[in-house]
């Protein structure tokens, strides 16, 4: 598979997530950071697969400029998500 830019990788553990990062061309991995745990309470899971494409549908029909959505699209992506599990669990 060619690599097309940086690549991150995750070490997810149960006190610490370490990250590492390779450069543009997938040649070498670099350590990055690692963060500390903070959150120790439950997960919950919720189906993303479409609220990327469905904000996105929001801000073209807002006639949103590409590079305001851009700027935007992850964060309200995520809000979606976020909205879906509070009504799932108001439910």
């Amino acid at each position: 598979m060619p690599i097309d830019g940086p690549v991150v990788a995750l070490d997810v553990g149960e006190r610490r997530i370490g990250i590492a990062v390779s450069d543009p061309s997938g040649a070498f991995a670099f350590p990055h950071e690692t963060l500390q745990r903070a959150y120790h309470g439950r997960i919950e899971r919720v189906d993303e697969r479409l609220t990327t494409a469905a904000v996105q549908k929001q801000l073209i029909g807002a006639d949103v400029s590409r590079a305001k959505r851009k700027a935007v699209v992850d964060k309200l992506a995520a809000t979606l998500i976020l909205e879906t599990y509070l009504a799932r669990a108001r439910a």
